[in-house]
């Protein structure tokens, strides 16, 4: 908050606490009969035809992660706790200011002292648990490591990070550590796709043929995935593209400027190329040039609005003709979520794209509303987009003269008219989702992490450990 006496210091400040819980598992009843072979500590393991059944439930068994969530749910639910609606996962207390997320056997708290004696009180009676703080406190830690991503705490606020160590295992692995990077994580596709193949896409769409593996004739969809002008990886190096592409899949999440690249990646993972390949040691080699970002979160008055920003890129894919999503979930100043993705149909037009882009972002925006209820902050959602035309359709009822949009696509004009979503049009260069639907200059990566608070830091956090290179 900008208030001083509500800032994160002194004595009786909101800390963020994480709290693990040791051999989760074991603590809930079985429901079922589940029969194990007797480990070889048990003396009557040696006794033909002896087992044991199962009064706990174990890990590795089908239902020991529902028994053990429905067990911490009763645990905290009991102690005065309110379980969200939007995920099983959150808790609030209302009474003590107690925020918690729960994932597996990790509860991740923010509270003032009251409120984190209550849940580390409740949590002990019932298992062992293991407890770190953090907070811009003198005695505590200002870094904490929290389901592999990094929070540090500042004066100026907070800021979250992704493990910097998928991504040095990335670089690492293809041998470009100490190498030269670049600016950008991809380059345009400047190719165009000739007159003749395209009578020949639709020819050999259109005509159904008998083949050995065809002997009925049935209609066959080629396209431009039928044939590659470069060479498919086989083998080790087909298996590598895969493990390093889903690894840097995994990195994106935090890293908004790789969005984009490593989308593209994942979209050939089924059947990757030597094209592929180079581009993925190009967006390796982007992370030499930028291998630290953080997400910035200042302390400030939180804002009673989501603002969702989207954009489309119209048949931006030359292979498919597909276009491509890409949106920005912003609560003040600050990212919550950011994402893009290939439309799964193809538009017919860009008001068509846009339109679905308009709706993802919708659906998006109501997400995190409803995760934020589940936290008792109750926001509205905005959506701001540079689509006129999509706009339009939105704030009018029906389908209009636009009869080839599906019907799916117009469940956001209820949300309009109902006033539940408000839509606004925001110029493209004003719209930081724009650089997720596409290949974009440095300069201009740089002024779209600068609008959803990202910022560059030199160095390397202190919690992330180093990652050693799996030996292929």
């Amino acid at each position: 908050s900008e208030d001083p006496s509500t800032r994160p210091t002194g004595r009786d400040c909101y800390k963020m606490m994480l709290i693990d819980v040791s051999r989760a598992h074991f603590y809930a009843d079985a429901v079922r009969d589940v029969f194990i072979k007797l480990p070889e500590e048990d003396p009557r393991s040696s006794v033909p035809g002896a087992c044991g059944k199962l009064e706990k439930t174990m890990y590795g068994t089908l239902d020991a992660a529902e028994r053990w969530g429905e067990h911490y749910a009763s645990t905290l639910v009991s102690a005065g706790f309110l379980r969200g609606a939007a995920s099983p996962c959150h808790f609030h207390h209302p009474d003590k200011d107690v925020w918690c997320l729960v994932h597996g056997d990790d509860f991740v708290v923010v509270a003032r002292q009251e409120g984190r004696d209550h849940i580390e009180a409740t949590l002990r009676a019932a298992y062992e648990i293991k407890v770190d703080v953090a907070v811009p406190e003198p005695e505590d830690a200002k870094e904490i490591k929290v389901l592999g991503r990094i929070i540090t705490f500042t004066p100026d606020g907070i800021q979250y990070e992704a493990d910097p160590g998928h991504m040095e295992s990335v670089i690492a692995e293809l041998g470009l550590a100490g190498g030269k990077g670049v600016a950008t994580p991809g380059l345009k596709d400047e190719s165009e796709v000739s007159a003749s193949d395209l009578l020949s896409r639709r020819q050999t769409y259109h005509t159904p043929h008998s083949s050995s593996s065809n002997p009925r004739g049935e209609v066959e969809v080629f396209g431009a995935d039928a044939e590659e002008d470069f060479p498919a990886l086989v083998g080790d190096q087909m298996r590598q593209y895969q493990s390093l592409a889903a690894r840097l899949n995994y990195f994106s999440m935090d890293r908004p400027d790789t969005l984009f690249s490593v989308k593209e990646l994942m979209r050939r993972l089924s059947k990757p190329s030597e094209e592929d390949w180079t581009k993925l040691k190009r967006c390796a080699r982007y992370l030499l040039s930028a291998p630290r970002l953080v997400i910035l979160y200042p302390w400030r008055a939180l804002s009673d609005t989501l603002c969702v920003y989207t954009d489309a890129d119209h048949a931006g894919c030359h292979r498919t003709r597909k276009s491509t999503s890409g949106g920005a979930v912003m609560w003040g100043q600050s990212l919550l979520k950011a994402w893009s993705r290939t439309q799964s149909l193809i538009a017919l037009s860009s008001g068509e794209s846009e339109l679905a882009a308009v709706t993802k972002a919708a659906a998006e925006g109501f997400g995190v509303q409803a995760v934020l209820a589940d936290f008792s902050f109750p926001v509205k959602v905005e959506v701001h987009s540079d689509a006129t035309a999509a706009i339009g359709i939105c704030k009018r009822q029906g389908l209009g003269r636009v009869r080839h949009l599906a019907t799916s696509d117009l469940w956001v004009q209820q949300r309009v008219r109902s006033k539940s979503l408000k839509l606004f049009n925001v110029p493209g260069k004003d719209n930081p989702s724009d650089f997720m639907t596409k290949h974009k200059s440095g300069p201009e990566i740089s002024r779209f992490l600068k609008m959803l608070g990202v910022a560059p830091l030199p160095d390397r956090a202190a919690p992330a450990p180093a990652r050693a290179v799996p030996a292929r």
